[in-house]
């Protein structure tokens, strides 16, 4: 029941929570008072906007300390992307770790580099009826799901090729081995950069999520990845003159909301800069003082971001804006290798638009 008087709040946070989780399968309650304080100009508590949402069909919440829910007949919906995101990537592979699972819902276009944190991704898969839960491990129930019927023609042909010639192949060979199967360049391009049923080991490899990766493969991963430190990650300029840095987040980068820039961009990147995902999408702005980059906490509860995640920033100076990423490692490495999507207009809409279209 609506409480007295609450009536047109309740109209309100409910569509803005209905439009969060229809995006990205789950939402949060404190990005949700940011977003009602902007629309309706003064603050809502967190209890006040769970206490109106509890009388709206099918809310859950997933985690009652940092505010995630869901809303649990979406399950059985083929509108919720995150579900079939994950759908997709154990149609891939039988088994998954949390990581990699969260890794593969980030690589989809619309959820615009979002996975919700490992313990609520955990908890939203216990209320799935395709998988099995344990521990960091989830695995699918092949009886639940025809699971031949999960990928589209495309994701299946890129699984037939990697079965065929991985388990792991770089990148000029998975173009030319794709295309000798009839795929053309462009939606190689899609696919090699959005589809949750792959991940890259290193700069420029491909792999089926989850695969087992040869020791030899591990080494020279290792050998291209030695000398790196995990907390001192990429930065520089990109080609068309933008500033980009990158940082491995910690427990305090998400409690304070704040990275340091490096030192060589001082002189560059200072004030206040227009923030938004790699889809375009406005998270508020953040703002620099000497080498201090603070107000970061909204983009972190956005995109999902978790310890031990990294965070990509490509600042544009002369319209004072940037867009942030985050990601897994590579991601840090993307932009020098040319593989990372600056812009979200050159991206697809749903390629697979039975399982990711909402």
């Amino acid at each position: 029941m609506i409480p007295a008087g609450q009536a047109e709040n309740f109209e309100r946070i409910a569509l803005l929570a209905r439009r969060n989780v229809s995006a990205r399968g789950c939402g949060n309650i404190r990005e949700l008072a940011e977003m009602l304080a902007e629309t309706i100009g003064h603050p809502v508590s967190d209890d006040v906007i769970i206490e109106l949402l509890s009388s709206d069909d099918g809310f859950e919440l997933l985690d009652s300390e940092d505010g995630w829910f869901w809303y649990r007949h979406a399950e059985f919906s083929s509108r919720n992307r995150l579900v079939n995101t994950i759908k997709r990537a154990l149609a891939a592979s039988p088994q998954l770790r949390l990581g990699e699972l969260r890794d593969a819902v980030r690589r989809i276009h619309r959820m615009a580099g979002f996975a919700p944190p490992t313990a609520v991704l955990r908890e939203l898969c216990t209320k799935l009826d395709f998988l099995h839960v344990n521990a960091d491990q989830v695995e699918r129930i092949d009886s639940a799901l025809n699971w031949t019927q999960i990928l589209g023609p495309t994701e299946t042909a890129i699984i037939t090729v990697m079965k065929k010639f991985g388990p792991v192949i770089p990148r000029v060979e998975f173009m030319r081995y794709c295309a000798d199967a009839g795929m053309n360049e462009n939606t190689f391009t899609v696919y090699s950069t959005y589809s949750p049923v792959l991940w890259r080991p290193a700069p420029g490899l491909y792999a089926i999520v989850g695969s087992a990766i040869p020791v030899g493969t591990i080494e020279m991963i290792r050998e291209q990845r030695i000398n790196r430190s995990p907390s001192k990650l990429e930065s520089g300029w990109t080609p068309d003159g933008r500033v980009y840095a990158s940082w491995k987040i910690s427990p305090s980068n998400l409690a304070s909301g704040i990275v340091n820039i490096p030192s060589g961009f001082k002189s560059y990147l200072q004030g206040e800069f227009a923030l938004s995902d790699r889809n375009g999408k406005g998270v508020g702005s953040v703002k620099i003082t000497e080498t201090t980059c603070w107000n970061l906490r909204r983009f972190f509860r956005h995109s999902g971001a978790d310890n031990g995640d990294v965070l990509l920033m490509i600042f544009s100076l002369p319209d004072r804006h940037c867009i942030s990423v985050v990601g897994g490692l590579e991601i840090a490495q993307s932009i020098e290798i040319g593989e990372f999507p600056v812009r979200g207009d050159d991206s697809p809409s749903d390629t697979e638009p039975d399982l990711d279209e909402a």
